[in-house]
């Protein structure tokens, strides 16, 4: 699975953008701005397959922008390896965040739905990367999806929580 989600980076369009925010700089600060703007600022799922063959991945991407400069903020992004049928999740946050605890996507507000340990692998001056494999669960409890949200924690220990927009996830989900 290590190996579908790194090929994902390389492969799908989950290309990671945007220089660290100021909104980085302080991450308590981060959550009330970055929750108020998901309304505006999210842009819609987009669904894309790269590759040929076994290679084939298909991925569905939402992006938080920061209206303000235009940068990305927060990506998700489901991915899919046609040949294998191996789904896993991908998620970048800003820096500033707690590493160890990782972070978790809150489905519907049931957490028997909810995705956890959600592992950051590695941060880039862009943001913080974490990834984890869903099982056929997970993608089912995320195609019904009508609420989403992105939680993490802060260096201070404080939760972010980002709402996800989930209207078109379920249909895009279903092209996979």
């Amino acid at each position: 699975m290590r190996f579908m989600l790194r090929t994902l980076i390389c492969l799908a369009p989950v290309a990671l953008m945007g220089a660290p925010l100021a909104a980085q700089q302080a991450p308590q600060q981060a959550a009330p701005a970055a929750a108020q703007k998901v309304a505006d600022g999210a842009k819609p799922w987009t669904t894309g397959c790269k590759g040929a063959g076994e290679a084939e991945i298909c991925d569905t991407v939402q992006s938080l922008i920061d209206e303000a400069n235009g940068k990305e903020v927060i990506r998700v992004a489901i991915a899919k390896q046609k040949s294998t049928g191996k789904t896993g999740l991908l998620v970048k946050v800003p820096l500033g965040v707690r590493l160890d605890t990782g972070a978790l996507i809150q489905i519907d507000g049931d957490k028997a739905k909810g995705i956890d340990q959600i592992v950051f692998s590695r941060c880039l001056p862009e943001g913080c990367i974490a990834e984890k494999p869903l099982a056929v669960a997970d993608m089912d409890h995320l195609k019904k999806a009508q609420k989403l949200e992105l939680v993490f924690l802060d260096l201070e220990g404080k939760p972010i929580v980002i709402n996800v927009v989930a209207t078109g996830l379920g249909a895009a989900l279903a092209t996979f």
